[in-house]
């Protein structure tokens, strides 16, 4: 069984983001649902969220591969609480460690499988991988996720070993 609980009570800024990121799952759950009944492939959805990664790492990311710049916009004073992150950077690696995610949250609400909800987390994580995918340099591991079942989902993004 997934355990996810939120440690601490928000503001209502924070859960104000936090209900409109419920929002975006839920649309999220239900345009996959629609789509597999009506015989589509999800992987439609795997393919659209990457490239609005690579939208957001062109428009909204550092154009060099800094860690420390990335963090920036990666983590910050409002996404830390809201997916009670931790972090640790250096030059060669970010690692994030999410404590809650309120797309698995709304997800439980909502009745899906927990089959599904593995499969949606892996499809929304592709917005992540597209960001990455903007600097060759950089590669990304998930090796915990909420949705498997973890204590806490973690990113880690680092600079590739060169193949000397």
């Amino acid at each position: 069984m997934i355990k996810n609980e939120r440690s601490e009570v928000l503001d209502q800024r924070l859960t104000d983001l936090e209900n409109a990121f419920h929002h975006r799952s839920a649309w999220f759950h239900f345009i996959v649902d629609e789509a597999m009944k009506q015989g589509l492939d999800v992987e439609f959805a795997r393919k659209a969220i990457w490239r609005c990664g690579v939208f957001h790492a062109t428009t909204r990311y550092p154009s060099k591969s800094d860690l420390h710049e990335f963090s920036k916009v990666f983590i910050n004073d409002v996404t830390r609480p809201m997916f009670e992150m931790e972090e640790t950077v250096s030059n060669d690696e970010l690692v994030v460690r999410f404590h809650y995610c309120p797309a698995v949250a709304i997800w439980q609400k909502l009745g899906v499988s927990e089959e599904m909800m593995r499969k949606y987390c892996d499809i929304g994580m592709e917005g992540d991988r597209g960001i990455v995918s903007y600097y060759p340099d950089l590669e990304m591991e998930l090796p915990k996720t909420i949705a498997w079942g973890d204590d806490y989902c973690e990113v880690i993004i680092k600079r590739k070993k060169s193949k000397e």
